[in-house]
């Protein structure tokens, strides 16, 4: 479903997903770009791009086994501090933010998990970087748990400061959670 104000761009249907999460389990990415620029999202009036993943499980507790950040590849990266985000009907979504020195692209993250029937659940991801343009390019979903493996190393030997963004800049954390609270709101 696309909310009002966006349009579709693109769709990208995963099937690594599997492997981690059950035979049953689909991994879907949506781009959608907003239909009109708003200058609070962006100074040179551009409307902005969002990746929405989708990703469907019959079990809920392995979101906790396998959180949104082993998704990525996070290894170079630095990540902001997070926010917990009211979405509205309970709902609730960490924001953050990642500095990613590999890609030089700095990018924010939006993410909640909710119950959709008897035997599913739903983790939806927003994402936004910070390039503006069209053909921007975004952070692929891929299963990334030697990332982290790597991120535990480079804490050991470094500590937990090497891997920390704190100069991170929360530039789209009002455009993610006006976008969140859209698709929850579509819900019900």
């Amino acid at each position: 479903m696309v909310p009002a104000g966006w349009h579709e761009t693109g769709v990208v249907d995963y099937d690594w997903q599997r492997r981690f999460y059950g035979r049953s389990a689909t991994l879907h990415r949506q781009m959608l770009r907003a239909t009109e620029p708003d200058p609070e999202w962006d100074e040179l009036s551009r409307p902005r791009s969002v990746a929405v993943q989708t990703l469907t499980v019959g079990n809920p507790a392995l979101f906790e086994v396998y959180p949104v950040e082993t998704s990525f590849d996070l290894s170079r990266a630095r990540v902001g501090a997070e926010q917990v985000v009211d979405l509205g009907h309970g709902v609730e979504a960490r924001y953050f933010t990642v500095a990613d020195d590999e890609m030089l692209l700095t990018w924010s993250l939006l993410s909640f998990s909710w119950t959709r029937g008897a035997d599913a659940a739903q983790r939806v991801t927003l994402l936004t970087v910070d390039n503006h343009e069209h053909d921007a390019v975004f952070p692929e979903a891929s299963p990334n748990m030697a990332s982290n493996l790597g991120r535990l190393l480079t804490v050991f030997l470094r500590g937990g400061a090497a891997l920390a963004d704190t100069e991170s800049e929360d530039k789209d954390v009002n455009l993610l959670t006006t976008l969140g609270r859209e698709i929850v709101a579509a819900q019900w």
